[in-house]
């Protein structure tokens, strides 16, 4: 009997225990919801840095409009093999696309490409040779880029140097020299009877093509030609003479003034094939007043005459 009644005490005393329990459950989550959880510093620090890497990450990469230079720009090498130099041109159909769409991210790229100062540059210690490689690397601001959200593409390129033209050294790289100097100066002298300065009427000024050409090297190896014009310039003489009505003009006839110019060709580039595809030609250089002074400057200035 009395252990029944230990058996029914002891069912009683953890039933009461569990009772207890579920009551001291019941309060705790009663005061949960009364009292709301105290943030520490520690959580506190960590939701700003999450929220500032959040902010970073959107601002820096995800929010920004790209920008590829290999589609704005066309690189191209320029120049001959003793200047050759890189030069960047506009894609103009880059453009026009960006100005037909005419929403806020299409008119910052161009807000960009407009104001923005942006340079191609590489490095050269001597002149470019067909075959060299050029590393070429695209300089731009880079705080506006950042102010404008751009994010830039391809800033670093390699270009290969090929087509470069050669500078004619030496009379025998071009085939028959004299022929073409002659027609530059017969072209020269056809240009001097077009100009308004030549009254075919009164034949103020009359030029003449003068025989011989002289070339020489100059400091950088380059063949320069030399080519006379004579002119001579007419002008009426008039002479005042006293009348029973005052005075008057007569002509007395002309007086000519004879001048010897020298012309300048230089700068000749050959193509692959030997054939002069572009020069420089300089008027006027220097005025003699004979061509027999010319050619005495020819001899002292190390000029040689061009057979």
């Amino acid at each position: 009997m009395n252990n029944r009644n230990n058996i029914e005490n002891n069912h009683n005393n953890k039933q009461n225990h569990t009772n207890e329990q579920s009551q001291k459950s019941l309060n705790n989550k009663h005061d949960k919801k009364k009292f709301p959880i105290k943030w520490s510093p520690k959580i506190l620090f960590g939701v700003i840095i999450i929220v500032f890497g959040l902010y970073y990450v959107g601002a820096n990469y995800i929010f920004l409009e790209n920008v590829d230079f290999s589609k704005v720009y066309t690189i191209r090498v320029e120049g001959d093999s003793e200047g050759a130099f890189i030069s960047r041109t506009i894609n103009t159909n880059y453009y026009s696309k960006l100005k037909e769409k005419k929403d806020k991210k299409s008119q910052r790229k161009l807000d960009f490409l407009n104001n923005v100062k942006i340079i191609p540059e590489y490095h050269v210690d001597r002149p470019f040779k067909n075959g060299d490689i050029a590393d070429v690397e695209f300089k731009y601001d880079k705080k506006m880029a950042k102010k404008l959200k751009i994010r830039i593409r391809n800033t670093k390129l390699k270009i290969k140097i090929e087509g470069l033209q050669k500078v004619v050294k030496n009379i025998n790289e071009a085939e028959d020299l004299k022929g073409f100097i002659t027609k530059i100066s017969q072209n020269t002298l056809e240009k001097l009877y077009d100009s308004p300065a030549v009254d075919a009427d009164s034949k103020l000024i009359e030029y003449k093509l003068l025989p011989n050409i002289y070339y020489k090297q100059d400091n950088n190896g380059h063949l320069v030609f030399k080519y006379f014009i004579s002119s001579n310039s007419k002008h009426l003489i008039k002479e005042k003479q006293k009348t029973s009505q005052g005075f008057k003009y007569i002509n007395k006839g002309k007086a000519g003034i004879s001048n010897v110019y020298a012309m300048e060709v230089k700068d000749l580039v050959l193509d692959k094939n030997s054939n002069i595809t572009s020069y420089r030609e300089d008027l006027f250089v220097k005025t003699y007043s004979s061509f027999e002074e010319a050619e005495e400057a020819m001899r002292e200035l190390g000029y040689n005459l061009l057979y």
